[in-house]
Order: C-alpha cells, then structure tokens, then sequence
C-alpha cells in the first residue's frame, strides 16, 4: 500500500500539460470552487477514521489539508458511511469522492483521478472453519461485507448471493466478532487493523488476496474540468510531502501484525540459538562425537523447562494454601483468645461498676469508659479476625461472596447488584478461598482505579464449570498495555485462575468500563 508517482500518472500530468493551451477556452470558462467538500468512508484506518473522540484524522485529511495550502481553496472533509457517501456526491453534496476503487459501473458516474495507492481485498473467517480457499468454497456461507464497497461487487459478479451488508467496516467486524457472520470480505489495511485492535488476531485466518484495487479520488460524470482543476493542484505537491504523510500513518496507526507476547519467546529463542552457535565455534573437531549427545541433552533440558514452570506455579499454590491455612489459623486465635478475654473483662468492669460505682460516682464513669475501650477493640479484633479469614466462608462461597459485597457497597458507596446462578452450588474449602480472593482482588482493583458507580457481579454453577462475572461501568483501561506493566493485582487473579485450571477473560478499553470472567472447572 503504497502513496506514489507511477510512471503512467506522470504520462497523464505532461498529457494534461500538453493539452492545456488546446483547451484554454474551456479553462477559462471553468470557475475554481469556493470551496471543496470531498466525502469519504470514516472507518476506513488509516486512509480515514474517528479519534474517541470522533474527530477525524488519517491519510486523507492530511492530504487535502495540504492540497489545501497549496492552491489557497478551502477543503471540508466529511466523513459517513460509504454507502451514503457515494450517495451525497450523486446528489450534488459533494465535489469529490475519495478512496473510490475503479469499477467498470463506477466508470460510467464518475471522472477518476489518476491512482495514487494500490490495497488487496481478502475474506476473513473464523479458525473454526477451515478450507476457504476459493470462490467455490464459499458457497453456503454468509459473507458479511461493507454496504456500496468494491467487495461486496467483486462476490456478486462471481455468483456468490449469501451476502450480508454492513453501514461500516466496525460493524462487519463486530458481527465476526460475535459469531453472526462468519465469513467477511474487506480491504486488508482495514481488515488487519479492526481486527488487531479488538484483540482478535487468534480468532480469524485469511485468504490470498481476491483482486489488488486501485485508489482513485473522483468527481460526477461531466466534471472533468474540476476533475483538472483538482489535478493541477496535486502537480504543486512534490512526491516528498505525499511520502511524509504516508510514513506518518502507516508507521504509526497500525500494529504489527504478530501478539506482543511472542516477542518474548522469540527473545529467548534468539538467545538459545546464539548460545549454541558459541559452542559450536568454540568445540574443537574432537568432541564432534559428543555433538549428538549435548543435542539431546539441551532438548531434554528444553523439555524440563515446562515440568519446572509446572512446579513452581504448585509450589505457589501451597504456599498460598498454606497462608490461608494459616490466616484462618491466626483469626480463629484471635477470635477465640483475644476475644473472649476481651469479653471476660468487659463482664468484670460491669461488675465492678455495679458493685461500687453507686457508691463512688466516678468509679462507674471510669467503668463505663473502660467498657467502651473493650467494645471498641472488640471491633477490631472481629475486623481484623474477618479480613485474615472471613468466617461466613464456612457457610459456602456464595454466602461469603454476599457478604463480601455488601461490605464492600457500605465501605466504597459504590452500587453493587448480586446475581447468583446456582444458589445449591458448593465449592471445596480450597477452591472457595481461591474464587473469594478473586472476587475480593476485583472489587479493590475497582474501588481504587476504575471510578465506577455501578458493578454487577453474577456467581454460580453453569453446567460443569463454576462461573464468576465481575462487571463495572468505569474509566476501562488499555488491556495491552496494562499487561505489559507490573499489574500484580490483575497478576494474582491470573495465577489463581491457573492454578485453578480454569479459563480468565478480561475485556476493557478506555471509556468502556471492564468485564472480568472467570470460568473454573466444578471438581
């Protein structure tokens, strides 16, 4: 995908040249707009598409801004659907079209300007589907695709009738993502970043490309002179200032089309492979005979890397078993010890007040301050005894997961509502403790990041797994780059979910709020 001067485009500018004294009194009779509005698709990254907040930005503006400076004409860039794009320049709206691929229909509505970018069009489908390979095999399925795009004609002159249209690229990626579609057809620049940003790149195979489409900007049939006059316009750009705009975008805007959490393994692939290349240089010819024998050795330990990793993440989970074997053990201490001493003395400053304060009036109020004293630590104590364990564990998970939130609702004023989907559903001690931490590790991530006011939280037996949903209505936040910070909150609910053999899901972006699920076999 590429912004250039091809040689034919340059055969059309001296053409155009050529032809001008010819043509001088047709030029002189044309009156250069006002002002031009140009109409094009805004979702269409990185050509043209909408900051969060729903400013435009891309290619295209940055081209005809400065089309724009050089020619002193005002240029407003609208962006819509396509489909009502195309529309608006048919009925006069419009000056100009962008982004607008060459059709033999199309040629018959509009003057074309020469082309200045090449993008393929692929079909997308989702990895549950294999053998997608050619028109034939998409037969039977239902193609999602942009309502008015080139794409969507391309499969109609190719007998393919199954095809659902969509106001936007977002929305056709929206309907994959949601499994109501599950082939689309779109350019890939698009296809490739919708599908990135959304965290979809697991999700989705492509084919090889259908057909390689040309970019045009263009004008309705019968305006060819303000078809030239725009030209002429972009014959004052140099070649430079079209490169800047495409590097600034292009290097910017899209993602790479590989999960940031390879690099990691490609890192230590890398390091392992350096490390034999060593070895080999540094080996003389008489330990050639031990080469096969050091391969295997290395493979085994290669091998044994997952046992470890295995390993540790057990022992993690007996430590951490061992800590809530420990904490129950340290509250119930507390509980029993501390607190029946606490309420022994309160009882003997009752009887101490009782039986001499009538007498002595500030013996009973000393009394009474020292009972207070007691109350007051007895608070702490039960406070203190409950965060080490809560007792209402014993009662079951969803029991403790009420109270928990009905604790946390008077502490932060937040709103919270309980849905429970199983009320018989029992967890083991162990398994409870677990889903309880990250119930609570939730609920604090949310009182101190998110700025929510309402949280939903649904807990229960689904079937065969035990299920937790925690969702709020806060700031969000960017899922990829938290990840790469030292999140340890978010950290111990992963680990946890790990140990548990379950499944973790985090959904959030900014403005959005955030979805934590969490599904765990029930034995």
């Amino acid at each position: 995908m590429k912004l250039r001067c091809s040689s034919g485009n340059c055969r059309i500018a001296l053409l155009l040249a050529a032809i001008a004294p010819l043509s001088g009194n047709s030029l002189a009779a044309f009156s250069p707009p006002k002002q031009l509005v140009v109409v094009t698709d805004d979702s269409y990254p990185p050509y043209l598409f909408r900051t969060d907040g729903g400013q435009l930005q891309g290619i295209i503006k940055d081209k005809w801004e400065l089309w724009s400076r050089k020619t002193g004409v005002p240029v407003k860039v609208e962006g819509m659907e396509w489909a009502k794009a195309q529309e608006t320049l048919k009925t006069k709206g419009a000056d100009v079209i962008e982004a607008l691929a060459y059709t033999e229909a199309r040629a018959k509505l509009y003057e074309y300007s020469p082309p200045y970018a090449e993008v393929d069009a692929r079909v997308f489908f989702h990895r549950s589907i294999s053998g997608i390979n050619d028109i034939a095999s998409m037969r039977g399925f239902t193609i999602g695709a942009k309502d008015g795009s080139a794409c969507s004609s391309w499969l109609e002159d190719r007998g393919i009738e199954t095809i659902r249209r969509f106001p936007s690229s977002d929305a056709v990626v929206t309907a994959a993502r949601a499994r109501e579609i599950p082939l689309f057809c779109m350019d890939s620049p698009v296809a490739q970043y919708l599908i990135f940003k959304q965290s979809l790149a697991d999700e989705f195979r492509q084919t090889s490309p259908l057909y390689v489409a040309r970019f045009h900007w263009a004008v309705l049939k019968g305006r060819a002179d303000l078809r030239d006059f725009i030209q002429r316009g972009y014959e004052g750009i140099t070649a430079q200032e079209l490169q800047d705009i495409q590097v600034r975008w292009l290097g910017s805007s899209m993602k790479l089309p590989i999960d940031p959490r390879y690099y990691y393994y490609l890192a230590l692939l890398a390091a392992g492979i350096l490390a034999a290349a060593v070895m080999l240089i540094l080996w003389n010819r008489t330990l050639r005979l031990r080469v096969s024998a050091k391969t295997a050795e290395l493979s085994a330990a290669l091998g044994s890397l997952q046992t470890h990793a295995d390993r540790l993440r057990e022992l993690s989970a007996h430590h951490d078993s061992v800590r809530e074997e420990e904490r129950a053990h340290v509250a119930r201490e507390i509980h029993d010890e501390l607190g029946q001493a606490l309420t022994a003395l309160k009882m003997d400053l009752s009887v101490l007040g009782i039986k001499f304060g009538e007498s002595n009036p500030e013996i009973k109020t000393r009394a009474q301050e020292l009972r207070d004293t007691v109350d007051r630590t007895i608070q702490v104590v039960r406070d203190v005894a409950t965060a080490l364990r809560p007792a209402v564990l014993d009662f079951g998970i969803l029991a403790a997961v009420e109270s928990l939130v009905e604790e946390f609702q008077k502490r932060s004023g937040i709103r919270c509502a309980l849905k429970f989907l199983d009320t018989e559903a029992q967890l083991a001690e162990d398994r409870s403790i677990m889903m309880f931490r990250i119930v609570q590790e939730s609920l604090t991530n949310i009182s101190r990041h998110a700025a929510a006011k309402n949280v939903e939280i649904t807990v229960g037996l689904d079937a065969t797994h035990f299920r937790l949903e925690v969702k709020d209505d806060g700031c969000g936040f960017d899922v990829e780059a938290v990840g790469r910070r030292k999140t340890f909150g978010l950290l111990g609910i992963r680990e946890r979910v790990i140990m548990l053999r379950g499944e973790l899901s985090i959904r959030s972006s900014p403005g959005a709020g955030t979805e934590v699920s969490v599904s765990i076999p029930y034995h």
